[in-house]
């Protein structure tokens, strides 16, 4: 139990994995180059622009120099200059700290140069370009660590520069959620803020509203600002942004808490490795309180401190989401199966007596807060909290498809097998006895299959999001078998050394995986949108001089932040709920909307901009979009106009016919 890792790699070990690694280094940056190469030839930009010609040659000397260097090392001019460097190195210690602030700006370096490339054209959709410009700056971040700790294994130093440039990029992809645009950044984005304001509907629209159908305790964490009158919008973004990176922070605490690593270096690389392993999901920060509550609160020496724990967190669970509700209660069985030993526990039923009460706890406490917030909530149609039950399954997202290009199942498999092998590694037999074994196979099982299931329903499947609670409890386990923290039945022999390619692909894969997606600084017109707020200002306020009802289907938090002022609140029908029950077929709620849109309840409709397409498995989501259309589009379309497009928000509005 030495709180670190071991890996089989002798001297001659260690030549062979530098000289690999700078081939592969090589191979990404002229894979990333020759990707972005033809589009920019065939664009004649090299000939018609000096910048492009700047930018191809000084992409072309660097992708020769890592070139120059992979060859090199398997020379003997290599082995030369490496030793010649060593001696250097060890002449320079005093450099030490010029040399670590450089690794610390490599690493800051790598998501400013990514946003400044990715705001190109021809560069921002070349994932190899990405992918060989992160490799190209962990090991300049390794370069540095290396002339400040020349003692240490070089897999370590490898490692902790891919886990701080990891977690550099993973903090810099949150920038573009803060912005002062009064419309939502997203189709769902706005709708988090409104309904984090029914928290404080009395306060912010002059009367009592129900509270949120989903997700409730994400919108109580959002709703915190709302204690504040008038904070703007951007506050409400940076707050969820701080969110998201607390939430995870505190969770890979936790686990550094528990694992409890042999020095500060050890602690830093396993906190930045859980940071970034559980946005591989993502994670979502509400549910990592309850997570994070186990973490620091089990004990299971300590049966009451425990049972309170566990009531805690199987509380804020069952509020959250329903399939979380047991979360709580494995995840302890699961620490208490790593951190107990059945040895001298004396039989079957002492082993598993505490816990099974702290399981039948947690489960009541669970269900309890569900049954209590669906009574006090002030939502009169109960069925609609049962929604992922009755929706349906879409079994190709299994696989690679439009909406999820990875696919779930190979998905899964990604960013598990690297953690499994280590995990496997360090397993041995005669250290477990088969009921203990049992609980561990048995808990993930279910939590990998019910996460399955979640992510095959309709409105899921575009990442690995809804496989959240096996992610979470799969990283604590796995880490528990990498450093030997569980206990064994037997006093191992000897400890297990590791080999260095699934150790370092346990941090490629989550660096990796995090790099897709819109990188380029989002910037939005401040004229153009003003042009539309003061047109939708200017309509409503002609609809109120009728005294007629307005509907925001969509875009309702410019109401929250009062950017459309005195306009009073409909609170049905926002787009999300809408959303969630024309998926899960809510017939009941659905027949009260088509009601509604005959009698012609309301003077004006504000909705995202209809288009009305059936889609055949093109393009993502076509399966939301066919319901959409079907049981949303047609049945407006029959009852109402489009008298207006805000073409620059993508906003529909509607009038009766």
């Amino acid at each position: 139990m030495t709180g670190r890792m071991e890996i089989a790699l002798d001297e001659d070990g260690r030549r062979t994995f530098w000289r690999v690694s700078l081939v592969a280094l090589a191979l990404m940056v002229l894979a990333g180059l020759l990707d972005v190469s033809v589009p920019i030839i065939k664009a004649n930009l090299l000939i018609t622009s000096s910048r492009w010609r700047i930018l191809g040659l000084s992409a072309g000397l660097v992708t020769g120099l890592t070139i120059l260097a992979a060859v090199a090392s398997w020379l003997p001019v290599g082995t030369r200059i490496t030793r010649w460097m060593d001696v250097k190195t060890a002449s320079l210690r005093w450099l030490k700290r010029v040399w670590l602030a450089g690794a610390v700006f490599s690493g800051l370096a790598f998501p400013v140069l990514l946003t400044i490339f990715c705001g190109r054209e021809y560069l921002d959709q070349s994932y190899l370009f990405r992918l060989g410009l992160c490799l190209l700056m962990t090991y300049i971040c390794a370069a540095f660590i290396r002339l400040a700790y020349p003692q240490i294994n070089p897999v370590w130093v490898l490692a902790g520069a891919m886990i701080w440039v990891g977690v550099c990029h993973a903090v810099a992809m949150f920038k573009n959620d803060i912005s002062t645009n009064p419309f939502t950044l997203g189709w769902s984005e706005g709708s988090r803020y409104y309904y984090a304001s029914l928290f404080f509907s009395e306060k912010l629209y002059g009367q009592r509203f129900p509270l949120p159908l989903l997700h409730p305790t994400r919108y109580f964490l959002q709703s915190l600002p709302f204690l504040i009158d008038g904070l703007p919008i951007w506050v409400h973004r940076l707050w969820q942004v701080l969110l998201w990176i607390g939430m995870t922070g505190l969770t890979a605490q936790g686990l550094v808490r528990r694992l409890a690593p042999a020095n500060r270096w050890w602690k830093a690389a396993v906190w930045g490795w859980a940071f970034i392993f559980l946005l591989q999901g993502p994670v979502y920060y509400h549910l990592l309180v309850c997570v994070i509550i186990v973490l620091f609160g089990f004990n299971p020496q300590r049966f009451w401190q425990t049972l309170i724990t566990l009531v805690l967190a199987s509380i804020w669970a069952g509020v959250s989401r329903i399939n979380w509700t047991p979360v709580p209660a494995m995840m302890m069985l699961a620490l208490y199966t790593l951190e107990k030993s059945y040895r001298n526990a004396g039989g079957f039923w002492r082993y598993w007596f505490k816990p099974a009460i702290w399981t039948i706890a947690g489960f009541i406490s669970a269900l309890g807060s569900y049954a209590l917030y669906i009574h006090f909530s002030g939502n009169t149609n109960r069925e609609a909290f049962g929604s992922s039950f009755t929706s349906d399954l879409i079994w190709q997202r299994l696989f690679p498809n439009a909406t999820f290009p990875v696919g779930i199942l190979p998905g899964i498999l990604i960013i598990s097998l690297p953690l499994f092998i280590l995990a496997l590694q360090k397993f041995r037999w005669q250290e477990w006895h088969p009921w203990r074994v049992a609980a561990l196979v048995s808990i993930l099982s279910v939590l990998l299959g019910g996460g399955i299931i979640v992510s095959l329903k309709i409105g899921g499947g575009s990442n690995l999001h809804n496989l959240d609670a096996f992610i979470v409890l799969f990283m604590v386990t796995g880490a528990y078998f990498v450093f030997d923290r569980y206990i064994p039945e037997v006093e191992p022999a000897r400890q297990t050394r590791l080999n260095w390619i699934p150790l370092l692909l346990l941090v490629v894969v989550p660096l990796a995986w995090n790099l897709p997606g819109d990188y380029a600084i989002r910037t939005w017109n401040y004229e153009e949108s003003m042009k539309e707020v003061r047109a939708l200002e200017r309509i409503t306020n002609d609809a109120l001089k009728s005294n007629g009802k307005i509907l925001f289907i969509w875009q309702r938090q410019l109401l929250t932040f009062d950017i459309l002022p005195n306009i009073p609140l409909e609170p049905k029908y926002e787009t999300v709920e809408l959303m969630e029950m024309v998926m899960s077929g809510n017939q009941a709620y659905l027949n009260e909307f088509y009601t509604d849109l005959k009698n012609k309840k309301y003077m004006l409709i504000i909705i995202d901009e209809q288009v009305g397409v059936i889609h055949t498995n093109e393009t993502a989501f076509d399966d939301e979009n066919n319901l959409w259309v079907k049981r949303v589009t047609n049945p407006l379309l029959q009852s109402y106009w489009r008298m207006e497009r805000l073409i620059f928000n993508h906003i529909d509005i509607y009038m009766p016919r």
